[in-house]
C-alpha cells in the first residue's frame, strides 16, 4: 500500500513532503525516499516510526543531508543513515552533512574527521561517555568548520579537544566530570564556544574548563565553570575575546591569562573562588583588557604579574575575604605602564589596590575602602614609586595626593588627603593631617609633623629619605608601622608607633638617623634595624607590649654597626627585650649616663663608679645586662625608668551608648603604659547636677565600670588613669544616654556628600522594642538661612536607614523613635547629625601673563606665567591642580611660570572638599625667547697673502628652533639693509664689511652680526721652472735617463695645475717627477702652469739629448806585408756619433784617429786591440787579437764579441791579452 502523507513542521521553514512506503507484513519496514528537514527525536524503540519520530527544533538546523544515531533502535531501523554511534554517524556522512544524535548515554571516543554539524537532541540527555579516557570529541587538522551542539561529554581526558582546527562552534554543551581539560584549544583559531558549562562532582578532575593553548582569535561566550581548577585558562594564546562568564567555586582561579596579548575579558561574573578571580602574569602578556567585570568573594580579586600594557576599567571588586594571607582586590607586582581606571575596590579582607615592585602604572577615578590596609605603593627601588596616580582616586572618601618632582610645598589640614604619596620632592612640610598611609620616596629636606597614618600596608614608609624630620606622628594599625630605607640623617621624635600587625619601626639599609623620644607598643616588634644600617642611635624611647622583641637586630644578613641605643626604657615585651647577635653596636652610653632600663633586670645597685666597683648605690645596676642572641651586653643598665609618658587610654565605649534606667551600661576602655598603670577611674556627669568617679575594674589591659542609671538623661563622663611614675593621662569626652522613652540618633555623616542619593542611618533603642524611626531634615542653601523640619521617611524595620536625595545645600538630621505600645521620642534639642551636599564641580579658570602675546603671529617672547582660579559654590575648593604638556599631574600652590620654548598645553583642573573633582580643561599658548641664528659662507678662492682673489659669493643660512625664522637682513659696508632671499657674489675689488641678522616669526631679532673681508683678483699667471737629473756625459748628452722635476709658483692665487709634453706626445698633467730614458739627439720638453683663477703660463720648451747605448766595434788585422799589418776598426753609433777610435798593441796606445777609415798601420805582431768612444762619452773596447809574423795575408779579424784563435795556444792569447788590460788599467789610472 502506497501512503502518501503530509507533514506538517512549524518550527522548520524547509519541511518537505516525502512519500513513505508500508509494507503490510511489517509495521517497522519504513522506507524514507526524502530527508525530512526539521527535528527527529526518539529515545525508546519504536514500534512505528511514522508515529513516534517528534518534530522537536534542534540549536542547530538540519541540513538536507543527515545521519541519524540512536543506540537503542530496532534492528530493521538501521541502515547507512541511521546508525549506532556518531563515530559511524561522522564515517557515513559527506562534508556539510548533519550527524543527529538522539537522547541516550554514547561510550565513545569520537574523531571528526570531516566538515558535519554535529547535534544532540537534548543537552542533559545527549550523554557521551569518555570511559576515563582519550578524547571524546577530538578535531585535527585539516578539517574545520565544525559545529559541536547540545551534548553533555564525560569522562574523557578531554570533553572537546581541538587541535590545529579553526572556524569550528561549540554551542551548549556540558563538560562534565572530565580528568584534564573540559574543552580544549591547542593551535586553533576562529573557534567559538557559547552557552557552554564545564563542570565537576567534587574537586577531583576537570583540571580546567577551558583552555587556550597557542591558540588565537577565539570567542568564548556565556561560559559557566565551576568547581575546576581554573575556570577559563589561556596560555600564549592572542587576541581572544572571553564575554559574559560566570566563574566560580573553582579550586584556584578564574579567568587565567599566562604569556598572552590582546584578549579581552569583558562583563565577567567571577567569585567563590579559594585562588584568584581574574590574573595576568608574564612579560608577554600585554594589551589585556579587563572591562566590567565583578569579582567577589575570592581570594584575590584580581593578580596582575610582570606585565605591561594591559588595563582594568569599570570593574568591582569587593568582599575578596577566602585568603588568610592574600586576600585583596587588585595587586599589581613587577608590572609596568597598566592602568586602572574607575573601578570600586572594597571590603577585600587584607588589601584594596596593593603596588609593589611596579613602575608607570596610571590610576584613574577608582574608589578603594573598607579594607585593613587600603592602598600601598611598595619601593623596593626608586623607579617603583614613579606611577601616575592623581587625586580623582580615593581611599575612604578622600582623595589620592601622589606628588612627584615638587618642591616648597605644605599640604596641611586645608587638603583633604586620603593617602599621601610624596616622590623625590624637597622642602615639603606635611602637618596636621589623618592618613591611610604616607609614602616618602627620594625625599629630602622636609617636616613631617602630627600626623596620624593607618590602615595601610606600611604607616610610613620612607625609602631614600634623607636630611628631614618626622615629629609628632601617631602610626598605626598598620601592617607595618614605620619603614625607613636607604634613609640618612632624619631625626624623628615624639612619635608613637602601636598596634601595627608587624614592626613599629624599621630602620634598614640606613645611616646616622636619631629616633628619640618615641613609643613602641601592640606590635610584633617595636624596633628592628637591618641590613647595613649603621650609626643610627636609638634613645629615650618607650618600648613595652610587643609581642616579639622591643628591638631586633635582624638575625640574617645584618652588616651594619655603631648603632647605639640607650636611655630606654624595655617594659613587658613578650619574647625578649633585645636580640643582637652582633658584637659592633652599643647598648649603653657611657658613665654615669647609664644604659637602658630593662623590666626583667634582676641585678643589684649596691656599688657605683665606672666599674661598679666603689660602695655605694648611683642607680645603676652592678651587673651587665645581657643582650639576647650574643655576647653584647648593657654594662650600665638603668634601676629606674626614664618615665615622662603617661598611660595610653583607647577604645573607650559606653555599651550600649542608649539604654533604660533599669539595664546595665558597661562603660570599658583599654590602657597601658610603657612601665606600669596605676589607677583607672571613670568620671561620669548627668542630669540634675549627677557625678561620680568610679575606680574601674581591671582585667589585664581592659577596664570597665557596669551599672545602671536611673535618671534619664544625657551622661557625660571621660577616664581618668596614672602611672606608678604619676604620670596622667585624660581622655576625651563621651555620651551615653538613658531614657525610659524610646531613643534615637542620626549616626554621624561625613561633612560632605558629593552623590545622590546617600544612605543616612540611625540608631535607635527601646527596652520594649522600637516599632519604627522617622526621619527629619531641614535645608540650607547657604548655611546661614534653614528651612523648617521637615518629616523624610518613615523606616519601619532595623537596620534603621534612608536613602537621602535632595538639592546641592546643607542638611541636618534628626530621627524619631516610636516603641511597639506607640510611645514615641521627644525631639532633640539640636540636630544628631548634619552634612553638606556638593555634587557640583569645582570651576577652574587659567590666566596668561602677558595676558595677550607679546611677540608676532600669536608668539611670546618671554616666559609666560600660568594662574589658576578656582570657585566652588559650596564645599569649597580643596585643591588645585596642573598638568604641562606630557609632564605628570602637580598641585597648584603658586602661579607657575613656563620658560621653556615650543607650544605649549597647561591642563589644569579642581578638586573641591566633597570629593568632586572637576573635568581637566586647558590652555594652549606657543613660547619662543630665543632670537634665531645665522651663519654665513663666503665661497671664493683666499690668496697667499690672505685676501680673496677671485669674486666671493656670499650665503647667509639661518635657523630658529622654535617658531621658525621669518626673514634674514643684510648690507654691505654702509649700503642699504636688504632681504636675504638667497646667495649673491661680491665681484669688485676692494674692502668690505657684511653685516646681517635674522627675525623670527616671534618677532625675536637677532643680534647683527658682521664679518670683514678684502677682494684683490689675481691676474698674474704662474712661473714653471725645470730641472733635470741625470747622469751627463760630454758634449751635453745625458749618458742615462734623466728625470724631470717642474716647479711652479704663483705670487697670489696658488698654482692650480702644471701640464707638460714630450717630443710630439699629448699633454699630460704634472703629478711629479718622471723619467725620460729614450736615446735621442734631442728630446723637447714642453710645460706650463695655471694658477687657481685660471692665469696661464705661456709654454716653456726645453731641450736635452741622451745617449745611453754604447757604440760598436769590430776590430780586424790584415797582414799587408813584409813585417806591416793594418789594424782596421769597423764601429758604428747611432745617437751621438763616434767620436775617435784608440788603437793599441800590447796594451800600449799606438794612436786614435776620429774620422773614418779608423786604421792603423802597425809593423810589430803582438795582441792588437781598440777601444771606440762616442761624443757622448760612451766607449767599448774590441776584443783581442793577437797576430805574428806567420800571419797569412787577411787571415786574421775579432769582433767585440769573438774570441780569435789561430796558430797560437790558448795560453799565449790569454797571456797576451792580461798583458794588453794591464797595460790599460796603467793608462787610465794616468
Amino acid at each position: 500500500v502506497d501512503v502518501v502523507l503530509a507533514f506538517v513542521m512549524p518550527v522548520t521553514e524547509s519541511a518537505n513532503v516525502g512519500t513513505i512506503k508500508v509494507t503490510s507484513s511489517s509495521k517497522n519496514a519504513v522506507d524514507i525516499n526524502n530527508n525530512i528537514g526539521g527535528t527527529m527525536v526518539s529515545d525508546t524503540p519504536r514500534e512505528d516510526s511514522i508515529l513516534t519520530e517528534k518534530t522537536v527544533a534542534p540549536a542547530v538546523p538540519l541540513t538536507r543531508g543527515t545521519v541519524y544515531v540512536d543506540d537503542n533502535q530496532l534492528p530493521a531501523w538501521y541502515d547507512a543513515t541511521h546508525v549506532h554511534t556518531i563515530q559511524e554517524g561522522v564515517t557515513n556522512a559527506t562534508v556539510g552533512d548533519t550527524v543527529y544524535v538522539y537522547n541516550g548515554t554514547y561510550f565513545e571516543h569520537v574523531t571528526v574527521t570531516k566538515q558535519v554539524d554535529l547535534i544532540g537532541e537534548s543537552r542533559n540527555n545527549v550523554i557521551v561517555n569518555g570511559s576515563g579516557s582519550g578524547n571524546v570529541f577530538y578535531i585535527t587538522t585539516p578539517v574545520t568548520n565544525v559545529n559541536i551542539s547540545t551534548f553533555t561529554i564525560t569522562k574523557g581526558q578531554y570533553g572537546i579537544n581541538i587541535t590545529g582546527s579553526s572556524n569550528n562552534t561549540i554551542t551548549n554543551c556540558n563538560a562534565y566530570n572530565n580528568i584534564i581539560h573540559g574543552i580544549k584549544l591547542d593551535n586553533s583559531a576562529d573557534n567559538e564556544i557559547t552557552n557552554c558549562d564545564a563542570s565537576r562532582a567534587a574537586w577531583t578532575n576537570n583540571k580546567y574548563g577551558i583552555y587556550l593553548l597557542w591558540s588565537n582569535n577565539n570567542t568564548i561566550t556565556n561560559f559557566n565553570a565551576y568547581k575546576v581548577d581554573y575556570g577559563i585558562y589561556l596560555t600564549w594564546s592572542n587576541n581572544n575575546d572571553i564575554t559574559n562568564c560566570n566563574i566560580h567555586e573553582t579550586a584556584n582561579g578564574g579567568i587565567q591569562v599566562d604569556h598572552s596579548s590582546n584578549n579581552n575579558i569583558v562583563n565577567c561574573h567571577v567569585h567563590d573562588i579559594i585562588g584568584t578571580a581574574i590574573g595576568l602574569k608574564y612579560s608577554e602578556s600585554y594589551n589585556n583588557t579587563i572591562t566590567n567585570c565583578t569579582t567577589n568573594n575570592n581570594g584575590c580579586g584580581m593578580w596582575i604579574y610582570g606585565v605591561s600594557y594591559n588595563s582594568i576599567t569599570n570593574c568591582m571588586i569587593y568582599n575578596n575575604t577566602k585568603s588568610s594571607a592574600q586576600s585583596m582586590g587588585i595587586y599589581v607586582i613587577s608590572s609596568s605602564f597598566n592602568t586602572i581606571t574607575n573601578c570600586d575596590v572594597y571590603g577585600n579582607r587584607h588589601y584594596g589596590i596593593y603596588l609593589t615592585s611596579a613602575t608607570g602604572n596610571i590610576l584613574r577615578d577608582n574608589t578603594v575602602y573598607s579594607h585593613a590596609w587600603d592602598f600601598v605603593v611598595s619601593v623596593s627601588v626608586l623607579s617603583d614609586a614613579d606611577n601616575d596616580i592623581d587625586t580623582s582616586n580615593s581611599v575612604n572618601g578622600k582623595p589620592i595626593y601622589y606628588i612627584r618632582g615638587l618642591s616648597n610645598q605644605t599640604y596641611d589640614e586645608t587638603f583633604n588627603i586620603g593617602f599621601l604619596g610624596l616622590v623625590s620632592c624637597t622642602n615639603i612640610t606635611v602637618k596636621n593631617l589623618d592618613v591611610y598611609g604616607i609614602l616618602l620616596a627620594n625625599v629630602t629636606h622636609s617636616t613631617i609633623s602630627n600626623v596620624d597614618s593607618h590602615n595601610s600596608r606600611f604607616g610610613i614608609t620612607a625609602p631614600w629619605l634623607s636630611n628631614s624630620s618626622i615629629t609628632n606622628c601617631n602610626v598605626y594599625d598598620n601592617a607595618y608601622g614605620m619603614a625607613i630605607t636607604y634613609a640618612y640623617n632624619n631625626v624623628i621624635t615624639n612619635c608613637s608607633t602601636y598596634n601595627n600587625q608587624n614592626y613599629g619601626m624599621n630602620i634598614g639599609a640606613s645611616f646616622y638617623n636619631n629616633v628619640t623620644n618615641c613609643s613602641t607598643y601592640n606590635n610584633s616588634n617595636g624596633y628592628s634595624l637591618s641590613s647595613t644600617s649603621s650609626y643610627n642611635r636609638i634613645t629615650d624611647c618607650s618600648i613595652f607590649n610587643n609581642r616579639g622583641y622591643g628591638i631586633q637586630f635582624s638575625m640574617i644578613g645584618f652588616t651594619g654597626k655603631s648603632n647605639r641605643i640607650y636611655h630606654n626604657n624595655f617594659v613587658n615585651i613578650v619574647a625578649k627585650n633585645a636580640h643582637d647577635k652582633y658584637t659592633v653596636n652599643f647598648w649603653n652610653d657611657s658613665y654615669p649616663s647609664g644604659g637602658n632600663y630593662w623590666g626583667d633586670y634582676t641585678g643589684v645597685d649596691i656599688y657605683s663608679g665606672p666599674g661598679q666597683n666603689i660602695s655605694g648605690s648611683d642607680g645603676i645596676g652592678d651587673t651587665p645586662y645581657s643582650i639576647t642572641g650574643g655576647t653584647r651586653k648593657d654594662y650600665y643598665p638603668l634601676m629606674n625608668p626614664l618615665d615622662t609618658a603617661p598611660p595610653i587610654i583607647t577604645k573607650v565605649k559606653a555599651i550600649p551608648q542608649l539604654q533604660s534606667s533599669s539595664a546595665y551600661v558597661n562603660i570599658t576602655c583599654y590602657v597601658i603604659d610603657n612601665i606600669m598603670v596605676d589607677d583607672v577611674k571613670v568620671n561620669i556627669s548627668g542630669p540634675y547636677g549627677f557625678n561620680i568617679e568610679a575606680l574601674m575594674t581591671k582585667s589585664g589591659s581592659l577596664y570597665y565600670c557596669n551599672q545602671t542609671y536611673a535618671l534619664a538623661g544625657a551622661y557625660q563622663y571621660f577616664i581618668w588613669a596614672n602611672d606608678t611614675h604619676g604620670n596622667i593621662a585624660v581622655s576625651n569626652n563621651y555620651i551615653f544616654t538613658i531614657s525610659d522613652l524610646p531613643i534615637s540618633a542620626v549616626n554621624p555623616l561625613p561633612t560632605w556628600k558629593m552623590t545622590v542619593p546617600f544612605t543616612v542611618t540611625a540608631t535607635a533603642y527601646d527596652s520594649d522594642g522600637v516599632n519604627n524611626v522617622t526621619l527629619y531634615y531641614n535645608y540650607s542653601s547657604d548655611g546661614i538661612s534653614w528651612t523648617g523640619w521637615t518629616l523624610y521617611g518613615v523606616d519601619l524595620a532595623a537596620p534603621w536607614s534612608w536613602s537621602f536625595t535632595g538639592a546641592d545645600g546643607y542638611y541636618r538630621f534628626y530621627s524619631i523613635a516610636v516603641d511597639i505600645y506607640g510611645i514615641t521620642e521627644n525631639p532633640p534639642g539640636t540636630a544628631d547629625a548634619s552634612t553638606g551636599l556638593d555634587t557640583t564641580k569645582p570651576v577652574t579658570t587659567a590666566t596668561l601673563t602677558p595676558l595677550t602675546p607679546d611677540g608676532q603671529q600669536g608668539w611670546y617672547i618671554t616666559p609666560v606665567t600660568v594662574t589658576l582660579s578656582a570657585t566652588d559654590g559650596l564645599s569649597g575648593v580643596a585643591s588645585k591642580w596642573y598638568k604641562i604638556d606630557a609632564s605628570a599631574w602637580n598641585i597648584y600652590t603658586a602661579p607657575v611660570t613656563v620658560s621653556s620654548n615650543g607650544n605649549h598645553t597647561v591642563q589644569y583642573r579642581s578638586l573641591d572638599n566633597a570629593g568632586n573633582q572637576e573635568n581637566a580643561s586647558s590652555i594652549a599658548f606657543k613660547v619662543d625667547t630665543i632670537a634665531p641664528a645665522t651663519t654665513r659662507t663666503l665661497q671664493g678662492l683666499i690668496g697667499s697673502q690672505g685676501w680673496y682673489v677671485t669674486n666671493v659669493t656670499i650665503t647667509l643660512s639661518a635657523s630658529d628652533a622654535t617658531s621658525g625664522v621669518n626673514y634674514t637682513k643684510y648690507k654691505l659696508n654702509t649700503g642699504s639693509w636688504m632681504v636675504y632671499t638667497g646667495s649673491f657674489v661680491v665681484t669688485t675689488d676692494g674692502n668690505y664689511t657684511l653685516y646681517y641678522y635674522s627675525v623670527d616669526f616671534a618677532g625675536n631679532t637677532e643680534a647683527t652680526k658682521q664679518v670683514a673681508f678684502r677682494i684683490q683678483h689675481d691676474v698674474v699667471p704662474p712661473v714653471t721652472t725645470h730641472h733635470l737629473d741625470g747622469t751627463m756625459g760630454q758634449n751635453n748628452w745625458f749618458i742615462n735617463a734623466v728625470t724631470v722635476t717642474l716647479s711652479a709658483v704663483d705670487d697670489s692665487a696658488g698654482v692650480a695645475s702644471t701640464t707638460y709634453k714630450l717630443n710630439a706626445g699629448t699633454w699630460t698633467p704634472y703629478t711629479g717627477a718622471f723619467l725620460i730614458t729614450g736615446d735621442a739627439a734631442a728630446h723637447s720638453l714642453s710645460y706650463y702652469s695655471v694658477d687657481k683663477v685660471g692665469n696661464t703660463e705661456s709654454v716653456k720648451e726645453a731641450t736635452l739629448k741622451i745617449d745611453q747605448t754604447k757604440p760598436t766595434i769590430t776590430l780586424t788585422v790584415n797582414k799587408t806585408g813584409l813585417m806591416k799589418w793594418l789594424l782596421t776598426a769597423t764601429v758604428s753609433d747611432e745617437t751621438s756619433g763616434i767620436a775617435k777610435v784608440e788603437f793599441y798593441l800590447d796594451g800600449i796606445l799606438l794612436g786614435n784617429k776620429t774620422e773614418s777609415p779608423y786604421e792603423w798601420n802597425c809593423t810589430q805582431t803582438g795582441t792588437a786591440q781598440a777601444i771606440v768612444y762616442d761624443n757622448a762619452g760612451n766607449s767599448k773596447v774590441s776584443d783581442a787579437i793577437p797576430f805574428s809574423v806567420d800571419l797569412e795575408l787577411n787571415s786574421k779579424s775579432a769582433t767585440n764579441n769573438q774570441v780569435v784563435s789561430g796558430s797560437q795556444s790558448q795560453n799565449q792569447i790569454m797571456g797576451s791579452t792580461s798583458t794588453l788590460l794591464r797595460s790599460f788599467c796603467r793608462l787610465f789610472n794616468r
